[in-house]
């Protein structure tokens, strides 16, 4: 069994802040509680999905979700030297936002690039290819997480955005180890981070926003089942990556980078 419970030593040595993550303080942590939710369970039709998939593009655009991945690609798209072909892998993609962001943002730097979103559900994958139509570097395919069909070093930049939380400790960690060999060089895993106040406020939120009962019932389980920076820290070092950190976003959003192995493990992370 993976234990996700870090020593405050050594997750405060070299702590870093990004943004304005932190400021809530470790003592509105709660502690994580694992539960179902209903895009992952079958049966829902195809109406409902749609609807989900909006809402959390709608929460990914203004609430720093596909921020949370984008911010930290510039290294990755960097180490591709034109006119060569990033290979972008979007594990659990979704809605296939924040995929469609990374594809119009190499265009717009006349960079050239094949993006590969995987997902589960055959609805969710529906969905994201037809907001993708006129991106025809953008490719969908249904595959499971944990047994992806790729082969090792395929990709130069491997995202996973808001999915780790949907994974035991166990499943998480084998999760990245899949996600870093099949990577040449960086990964990037970006996720909500549990916190009391997130908690607290979604309802709200979800309220405000008239989201679909699909999201506001998923919202609230995601939010107890999220990991914290620290335990996402713990999960980095379980699955043995190496040249990694952990940046703390607002609105309770966290990302682990993990560059080329060979680099320095910084191994910082920000609590909410």
């Amino acid at each position: 069994m993976v234990d996700v419970r870090s020593s405050r030593h050594e997750v405060d040595e070299g702590l870093e802040l990004d943004g304005e993550a932190g400021e809530q303080g470790v003592g509105l942590l709660v502690s994580r509680r694992d539960g179902a939710e209903l895009l992952d369970q079958p049966g829902l039709l195809p109406e409902d999905v749609a609807a989900n998939l909006a809402d959390l593009e709608l929460v990914n655009r203004r609430l720093g979700g596909g921020q949370a991945v984008l911010a930290h690609v510039g290294p990755a798209l960097a180490a591709v030297p034109a006119p060569a072909t990033a290979r972008v892998l979007d594990i659990a993609c979704g809605a296939g936002d924040v995929l469609r962001s990374l594809a119009q943002r190499t265009r717009s730097e006349g960079r050239a690039m094949l993006g590969v979103g995987v997902d589960l559900n055959p609805l969710v994958i529906a969905y994201a290819r037809a907001r993708a139509a006129d991106l025809p570097e953008l490719l969908w395919v249904r595959a499971n997480a944990l047994r992806l069909p790729f082969a090792p070093r395929s990709f130069d930049l491997v995202i996973c955005s808001t999915f780790l939380h949907h994974l035991s400790p166990e499943n998480a960690v084998a999760l990245l180890e899949q996600a870093r060999k099949l990577s040449r060089g960086w990964l990037i895993a970006a996720d909500l981070g549990r916190s009391r106040m997130a908690r607290l406020g979604f309802p709200a939120l979800a309220w405000l926003a008239g989201f679909h009962p699909v999201t506001r019932y998923d919202g609230g389980v995601s939010l107890r089942r999220a990991y914290t920076p620290r335990e996402l820290a713990e999960l980095a070092r379980a699955a043995g990556l190496t040249n990694w950190r952990v940046h703390g976003h607002r609105f309770s959003r966290m990302t682990l980078v993990c560059g080329p192995d060979g680099g320095s493990d910084c191994r910082s992370s920000s609590p909410f």
